[in-house]
């Protein structure tokens, strides 16, 4: 392995295999798997809460960085063509659309199960957060990209979207990682409250998504040139800081929920930067990670589900030990590997079946 030494906008970025990020994309995928499965809940209360309060918070800001920094480089800053990012959106839509239908099904049998008018909260959901759990990322990504093309039309400055993405970002996160602060002040929650009712979350487009991309956007317009050790100095201690502030804030127990961070941002923009500077050993594997991480990702919560109930049916129809946080992790990771590598081979011969993932 070794570092690529110019800066991620030079034109000789744009011929360049990023094998790091393909390879980070990868693991990413997979720990959404163990976030989503609780993979340590059962081995360790503290180890579990590092993947969950931590780690696991890494995914998504992670794709969000990747999609505005490949998207945009594609672009000029100064003679802005919207035709590019518009393609984009559209083909997102698309996935989100399709994914959505996919999971109807489940998402309309789990939604029975806590509301009197489920379709109608399915179409809520749909609208404003997504149409299962972890389709939010598709529909906040083509928000972000909307909104990022309209200021870039509008010529707004660089810094002026990024310091309106910083912003909202910490808007939104505020009422989930510090809810206990918040709650000081009944006013600013009962605001919080009402918003939530008609939009569900901050979790979407223009409060994570919005922020995520323009930090990628702004690798792909900036030159910005780092010497490796000052990459690895900056990764480390953002991912201390951020370790910090996570442990604070549970201890403290101030979090609702443990999706976002004021040092997120930090650690997320040194992880894309590390990796996309990264240069492994030549091979077509990287790519192939760069599809296969999509799949996994979009497939993973039907496994998920399956793991979950199927585990839980055993343990008590069999009286087997199965019902456990790793067991339950490899349930779900094994076959959704599988499905996933199937559906890669049937779109090299059926080519409509990428519609799915690219």
């Amino acid at each position: 392995m070794r570092f690529y030494d110019k800066s991620l906008a030079d034109s000789e970025s744009l011929t360049r295999q990023y094998d790091g990020v393909d390879l980070v994309k990868f693991l990413c995928a997979l720990l959404v798997i163990m976030l989503h499965t609780s993979i340590l809940r059962d081995v360790n209360p503290l180890l579990h809460a590092g993947i969950r309060d931590y780690i696991g918070r890494l995914a998504v800001p992670f794709f969000f960085t990747a999609a505005g920094y490949f998207l945009f480089r594609k672009t000029d800053e100064h003679s802005f063509d919207k035709a590019v990012p518009l393609r984009y959106a559209g083909r997102i839509l698309r996935m989100y659309l399709i994914w959505t239908v996919i999971y109807a099904p489940l998402s309309l049998m789990e939604l029975s199960d806590l509301y009197a008018h489920p379709v109608l909260e399915w179409i809520h959901y749909f609208l404003f957060a997504g149409s299962f759990p972890h389709l939010w990322y598709l529909r906040a990504t083509v928000v972000a990209t909307l909104i990022l093309t309209f200021l870039m039309c509008k010529r707004v400055p660089l810094k002026d979207i990024l310091t309106a993405a910083a912003g909202l970002y910490i808007l939104g996160l505020i009422p989930y990682a510090y809810t206990g602060l918040l709650k000081r002040a009944p006013l600013l929650w009962n605001t919080f409250e009402a918003y939530e009712r008609v939009f569900i979350t901050t979790r979407n487009g223009l409060f994570e998504g919005f922020p995520f991309m323009s930090l990628g956007m702004w690798l792909a317009y900036r030159p910005l040139r780092m010497r490796s050790r000052t990459i690895l100095a900056g990764s480390l201690l953002s991912f201390l800081l951020l370790l910090i502030e996570a442990a604070v804030i549970y201890k403290m127990r101030w979090a609702s929920k443990t999706d976002t961070y004021l040092f997120l941002p930090a650690a997320t923009f040194f992880l894309f930067v590390f990796s996309a500077h990264m240069e492994l050993a030549p091979g077509r594997s990287y790519r192939y990670l760069r599809s296969l991480s999509t799949v996994v990702y979009l497939t993973h919560m039907a496994f998920v589900r399956l793991a979950k109930k199927g585990c839980a049916y055993l343990a008590w129809r069999l009286k087997l030990p199965v019902n456990h946080s790793l067991i339950i992790f490899f349930a779900a990771l094994l076959p959704c590997l599988a499905t996933s590598v199937l559906i890669l081979k049937l779109a090299d011969k059926f080519p409509r079946i990428q519609k799915l993932y690219a």
